[in-house]
């Protein structure tokens, strides 16, 4: 495109006159025949003179989007397996659980080009009211929300970076306030107290517990370490790996950042649990033979399989479920992989 256009009136399919932008491109080199470009129709010669105006300065600008029949959802749909390579497989989970579980039923339909601030703004009010998807129903929290927000505004930021769109229509949308919770964090008598009661009641989850407790390990963490990262004469241990849920499934990753990639002082009563938990474990082999997983872990299910993370955070809750223990959810949210940004 060059520059050049004019309003051409023609019948559309159904048979009514209408208006036309066209654009114009220098003839073909070879055939010397006019390359043009229709654009939408309109009902007045005005209008179309106003929208070839306007396709007219994007084309001097490099701005021009050629013309696409492609819907948000099918957008979308691509723009998450081009990313998958280049994001950790949790936040890629992540990502997909929110564009197909909630934007994509709301928005798939909506072509790509006509997508405009209020249709997101539509979609954050009804995932507020009705984002749920469970029985009970009701509305998603407004973090959830705002985190569908960014990862939308990211997903249009690349459409507009490979020229499917002009300008990222989330830039002017208004997603919910982020409403901060104050959690009430347990005090070192609630915590001793937890950790008899979970000893005293033969919880096969008792050392993770105490580990968690005394390091402030992450869930994702404490399920990934091994025993070779672990030196129990000396008193430490080493964070190198994590085991996070990928579509419902333990997968191994590597720590989310640099600085996670630790070394960890174990005090005396930790060294001592662990290595009560290591003969406990010793014993569960035996039982299992051959049929036994040899991976290592120093929380692992009967048969030394990866726990799923999302096994331990339900049987916390049903744990703590006592009033002796108001602070429990304190506890619950700090074994959790903190959600990605």
């Amino acid at each position: 495109m060059t520059g050049g256009g004019h309003v051409a009136k023609k019948k559309d399919a159904r048979g009514r006159a209408r208006w036309y932008p066209v654009l114009e491109a220098p003839r073909d080199p070879e055939s010397g025949r006019r390359r043009q470009k229709w654009l939408g129709g309109h009902e007045t010669r005005k209008a179309a003179t106003a929208a070839l105006r306007e396709a007219l300065v994007t084309v001097d600008r490099g701005l021009y989007v050629e013309p696409t029949k492609e819907t948000t959802g099918q957008y979308l749909e691509e723009w998450l397996e081009a990313i998958r390579s280049t994001v950790r497989p949790t936040t890629h989970a992540s990502y997909r659980h929110l564009i197909v579980g909630q934007v994509v039923p709301r928005l798939g339909s909506v072509p790509l080009r006509q997508l405009g601030p209020g249709h997101l703004n539509r979609v954050y009010a009804q995932l507020l009211t009705e984002g749920r998807r469970t029985k009970a129903g009701g509305g998603l929290s407004p973090r959830t929300v705002r985190y569908t927000h960014v990862v939308v505004h990211r997903a249009l930021k690349d459409a507009v970076r490979w020229g499917k769109l002009v300008r990222n229509p989330a830039e002017l949308a208004d997603p919910p306030r982020e409403v901060r919770v104050d959690r009430r964090v347990w005090g070192a008598e609630e915590v001793r107290a937890f950790l008899v009661e979970v000893e005293a009641a033969g919880d096969r989850l008792a050392a993770l517990y105490h580990l968690a407790a005394t390091t402030g390990m992450r869930r994702g963490e404490l399920l990934g370490l091994a025993w070779s990262a672990v030196d129990l004469d000396v008193g430490s241990l080493h964070v190198v790996r994590t085991l996070v849920d990928v579509a419902y499934s333990p997968t191994f990753s590597e720590p989310k950042t640099a600085r996670s990639r630790r070394s960890i002082a174990l005090d005396p009563a930790t060294v001592g649990r662990l290595r009560r938990h290591r003969t406990a474990q010793a014993e569960e082999r035996l039982a299992w033979g051959s049929g036994y997983r040899s991976d290592g872990l120093v929380f692992s299910r009967e048969d030394g399989s990866p726990i799923n993370p999302q096994s331990v955070s339900l049987a916390l809750p049903s744990t703590c479920e006592r009033p002796t223990f108001p602070g429990c959810a304190s506890m619950t949210s700090a074994m959790h992989t903190p959600q990605p940004r």
